[in-house]
C-alpha cells in the first residue's frame, strides 16, 4: 500500500510531541518462540499453524499466526507485552479427532519460549475411552467417507474389528472376539478397549455396502488413526461394491529392485495378477472403497497395504518387500497325483453352484490355527468356543441347530461332533465344502438328513487317523 507523505512527514513530529508532553511510550516489542511436538509419535509436528490472541479478547483483540518448521521451531517478532493465549492446529488433531490445548502465555520486554504439543497417546486414549481405555489397551479413531471423490462423511455406519486370541491354562482356549462401533453424524468412530498386542482385522458396513478388511497392527496403549472409504451408490448384493477400480505399480525387492513373478492380491476377492519383469502389476474391475492389497513371493515374507480404490479411476500403490524369509534346502516333493485329483473333486463340486466353497488360496490368506476358524465366516454355521479347547459345530437346519455330516477324503465321520480340529490341520486342506439344509447333495443325505455337511478334500489324500 502506498504510504501517504503527509502521514510520514506528521509522524515524527507526533511522537516528539506526546514525548514532551509526557504521554505514554509505546508497548515494548519482544518475540514469542517455541517447539510444537508430537507425543503420540514421538517427533517434531512441521507445518503446524501456531496462532498467538490476546487474553482479554480473543475475537477482537490482536493476534498472530506463523508456521513451525521441519523441526518444529517457530517464532513471531513483534508481539506487544501482555498476556496472550497460544494454540496450534495440524492435519494430526483431525486424524486424531482431538482438539489442540490453549496455552497462557505471558510476554514482557525478554518475550517468552512455549511448548506446544500433541497429547501422548495414553492421554488421548483416556480422552476418547475414558476408563475403557486400561492401561495398556489400544485404541483406533478413524473417519470413515463415501469412496467417490466428494469424500462425504458416512454416519450410521458400523466399525467391525476382529482378532484372534489364544488363552492358555488348565486347556487352551480360542476365540475370535469382535468390538463394534457406530460413526456419529460426521463419520467419526473410536474403538476402546482393542487388544495390547495383536493385529486386528478392521472394515465398515452400511446396510449392504461394505469396505474390505484391513489389517491394523496394534501396540500397547497405541492410538491409530485410520481412514476408510465406503461405497455406498446403488442397490447392489450384500456386502458388494462397484467394480469398476483400476490397481497399478511396481513390485520391488528388499533392495528396491523389481521383482518379477510376485503374485499380487487383493485380500477376499478372486483379483490376482503376476508381476511382469519390469515388476509391474495391474488388477481391473476392483471393488471400491478401502481394500487391502496383498504381495507374495517365494524367498519373501508377504506384504500387504491398505489402499482406497477409486470408482472409474487409477490408482497407484508401489509394494516393497522389506525382509526375506529363511531358504530352506530343497526337498523331493511326492503325492503330487493326489493333490491333483483332490483338487479336481473339489473344483468339479464347486461348479455345481451350490454350497460355500472355500479353496487353498482363501486358506492362506486367512493363515488360520485351526479348520474352524474357517467356518467362522461361513453362513449358518456356529462355532462354540464356550466349551475350552474343543470346538462344538452345529449348521441352522430345518428343526434348529444340529450337527452336520463331516466328510473327510470320502470318509464319512457321522458323529464326529466337535472332533474336526483333530482330525485335520488347516495347512493339509486342498479344499473345503460347507452344506446346509436342502442345499445338500443326496450323496451327503444318506447319513446326515436335512443337516447338511462338511466336505474336505486333503493334500495328502488317503485315510486319516480315527
Amino acid at each position: 500500500m502506498k504510504r501517504s507523505t503527509i502521514g510520514t512527514t506528521l509522524a515524527p513530529l507526533a511522537l516528539a510531541l506526546a514525548a514532551h508532553l509526557g504521554a505514554p511510550a509505546a508497548r515494548a516489542q519482544a518475540s514469542v518462540g517455541g517447539t510444537v511436538y508430537d507425543s503420540s509419535a514421538m517427533r517434531p509436528l512441521a507445518g503446524a499453524v501456531i496462532q498467538l490472541v490476546t487474553r482479554a479478547d480473543p475475537a477482537g483483540g490482536r493476534s498472530f499466526a506463523t508456521m513451525s518448521d521441519s523441526t518444529g521451531a517457530f517464532r513471531i517478532e513483534g508481539v506487544p507485552a501482555g498476556d496472550y493465549a497460544a494454540t496450534f492446529y495440524h492435519a494430526r488433531l483431525d486424524e486424531l479427532s482431538i482438539a489442540a490445548a490453549v496455552v497462557p502465555v505471558h510476554v514482557d520486554s525478554a518475550g517468552d519460549d512455549v511448548l506446544l504439543a500433541v497429547p501422548g497417546e495414553r492421554t488421548i486414549g483416556a480422552m476418547h475411552c475414558g476408563a475403557r481405555a486400561g492401561d495398556s489397551a489400544a485404541v483406533v479413531v478413524g473417519h470413515l467417507t463415501t469412496a467417490d471423490a466428494r469424500m462425504i462423511p458416512v454416519s450410521d455406519a458400523t466399525i467391525h474389528a476382529q482378532w484372534f486370541e489364544l488363552r492358555f491354562g488348565d486347556r487352551i482356549s480360542r476365540s475370535t472376539p469382535t468390538i463394534t462401533a457406530r460413526t456419529d453424524p460426521r463419520g467419526w468412530f473410536v474403538l476402546c478397549g482393542l487388544p495390547a498386542e495383536a493385529s486386528i482385522d478392521l472394515w465398515a458396513t452400511l446396510e449392504r455396502a461394505s469396505t474390505g478388511i484391513i489389517r491394523v497392527d496394534l501396540a500397547p496403549a497405541a492410538v491409530i488413526a485410520e481412514q476408510l472409504s465406503i461405497d455406498v451408490g446403488g442397490p447392489r448384493a450384500e456386502g458388494e461394491s462397484a467394480r469398476d477400480g483400476e490397481l497399478r505399480g511396481v513390485v520391488r525387492d528388499v533392495r528396491g529392485r523389481p521383482l518379477r513373478g510376485a503374485r499380487v492380491g487383493l485380500r477376499g476377492s478372486d483379483a490376482t495378477t503376476l508381476a511382469d519383469d519390469g515388476g509391474r502389476y495391474m488388477l481391473r474391475g476392483l471393488p471400491v472403497g478401502t481394500q487391502s492389497v496383498e504381495a507374495r513371493a517365494i524367498g519373501f515374507v508377504p506384504v500387504d497395504s491398505a489402499v482406497t480404490i477409486a470408482s472409474g479411476r487409477v490408482t497407484t500403490l508401489d509394494l516393497d518387500f522389506d525382509s526375506t524369509t529363511v531358504v530352506l534346502r530343497a526337498v523331493e516333493v511326492t503325492g503330487q497325483v493326489v493333490y491333483d485329483r483332490a483338487l479336481r473333486e473339489f473344483e468339479a463340486a464347486r461348479s455345481r453352484g451350490v454350497g460355500h466353497f472355500i479353496d487353498r488360496r482363501t486358506i492362506e490368506m486367512r493363515d488360520p490355527v485351526d479348520p474352524s476358524d474357517l467356518l467362522r465366516s461361513v453362513g449358518g454355521v456356529h462355532v462354540d468356543a464356550s466349551g475350552g479347547a474343543d470346538r462344538v459345530i452345529t449348521v441352522s437346519g430345518p428343526h434348529g441347530r444340529c450337527t452336520p455330516l463331516l466328510v473327510v477324503d470320502g470318509a464319512r465321520w457321522p458323529h464326529w461332533t466337535n472332533e474336526i480340529d483333530r482330525v485335520v490341520r488347516p495347512e493339509e486342506i486342498a479344499g473345503m465344502a460347507v452344506y446346509t439344509g436342502i442345499e445338500t447333495p443326496m450323496l451327503y443325505r444318506a447319513t446326515g438328513g436335512d443337516c447338511g455337511a462338511i466336505v474336505i478334500w486333503t493334500r495328502r489324500g488317503g485315510k486319516v487317523k480315527r
